[in-house]
């Protein structure tokens, strides 16, 4: 089945709820900054729907595609991007085999092209973060990296919707998960104290096991709670203070209980380590680089998770023996974990994510956390986060 029309493709595109939508400062920051800092007069944040292509946000086109923002896949370079999932860097797009008779080549001057895959955590790609130039030009090693920078940027956005959107889902599933829930326990704590009244050491041997699941089950529950926050929450606690190491061991709990063929061993200090900013974004965040780590392990091994405090900051250590990862995908977690795991301004300042990669090493950095993934070796992930001064703790320490 060609890329552009798979379903599955197609169904998370449509669940960024992007298609059509108005331009936003968000994207339109990112276009910007390309054409600037690039030179060129074109740059696209590129939808590719299975019949056309919608510009999310665009730099530089003429009208009335300006304000249509859209055209036939006949005028689309970007599909290509979309069908090989690989960035298309083509110098002159006259002599290219596969672009010349393009009409965007002919009819609106595009010559000179480089776009960089939007591709999901789940391997969808979405479009295309791409610049265009009215001349033929060769593009740098310098150049391409900074649109691959902007591209993970823009991928971070597109994702907070997905990530919206499946907030939503858990809170659905927990409205109808409830009720039920706690109707089986009471009913089974009934059943319970019914059997020690009789003694009857039979039905207790098959009646356990299923009280011990339910309260299980029970306890997911209010982690799952925590997991999709309520839409009337109070927007001050996303910046209170929480204790990391319940975080991490929420977080570990639930990537166990999800990947439950991946041990994963936790090893955690006894002193509290607080830090500053929203505990339910960090366990998010968390869930999914555990979860992530653990695809790209070996069925033989456990990943190791490790919470100290070092030079006054949490170190939290996540290694995954195994596949190594590749770098795109290494780059979005960095991006994803960077925007949810603490409001420090010195954090923010540090700037986004970059990338290196070297003979079988791909070696990503983001504010507060190093990514170095080695073929053959597996992943390590090294987070450090600031903690609360300690004269601010005993001030901060019911606001958890």
């Amino acid at each position: 089945m060609p890329v552009l029309e798979n379903p599955e493709r197609l169904a998370e595109l449509r669940r960024t709820q992007l298609l059509d939508s108005p331009p936003e400062e968000s994207f339109d920051r990112l276009t910007r900054l390309a054409s600037r800092f690039l030179n060129v007069p074109v740059a696209l944040v590129t939808l590719v729907d299975e019949d056309r292509q919608f510009f999310k946000s665009q730099q530089g086109l003429p009208e009335p595609l300006a304000s249509t923002r859209q055209t036939p896949l006949l005028y689309s370079i970007c599909q290509h991007v979309v069908a090989s999932g690989e960035p298309l860097i083509i110098p002159d797009a006259h002599t290219h085999p596969l672009l010349r008779e393009n009409p965007a080549v002919s009819r609106l001057q595009i010559t000179a092209y480089a776009g960089i895959p939007l591709t999901t955590g789940e391997g969808q790609v979405l479009g295309s973060f791409c610049v265009a130039d009215h001349q033929p030009r060769q593009w740098t090693p310098e150049e391409i990296q900074l649109l691959q920078d902007l591209s993970a940027s823009a991928i971070t956005e597109i994702e907070c919707r997905l990530q919206a959107d499946e907030v939503e889902r858990y809170r659905r599933i927990l409205q109808r998960f409830r009720a039920p829930l706690a109707e089986l326990r009471d009913h089974l704590d009934t059943l319970s104290r019914a059997i020690a009244r009789s003694q009857d050491e039979q039905i207790r041997h098959f009646v356990q096991p299923a009280i011990t699941r339910v309260e299980q089950l029970k306890k997911i529950e209010g982690e799952l709670a925590d997991i999709a926050p309520r839409p009337d929450r109070d927007p001050q606690s996303a910046a209170s203070t929480t204790d990391l190491r319940r975080c991490v061991a929420i977080a570990v709990e639930m990537a166990q209980e999800l990947r439950q063929d991946h041990p994963i061993r936790l090893h955690i200090q006894r002193t509290p380590l607080r830090i500053s900013g929203d505990a339910t974004a960090l366990q998010k965040a968390l869930l999914s680089l555990l979860t992530t780590a653990t695809n790209y392990a070996t069925a033989t091994n456990s990943i190791d998770v490790r919470l100290q405090k070092e030079e006054g900051e949490a170190e939290l250590e996540v290694q995954a023996r195994g596949r190594s990862i590749p770098a795109a995908d290494l780059t979005r977690m960095l991006a994803r974990f960077h925007r949810a795991p603490c409001e420090s301004p010195e954090l923010r300042r540090r700037g986004g994510v970059g990338l290196e990669t070297g003979s079988g090493v791909v070696e990503a950095r983001a504010p507060g956390i190093v990514a170095r993934s080695v073929e053959g070796e597996g992943t390590t992930f090294l987070i450090r986060l600031p903690l609360v001064k300690e004269s601010t703790q005993s001030g901060a320490a019911g606001t958890e």
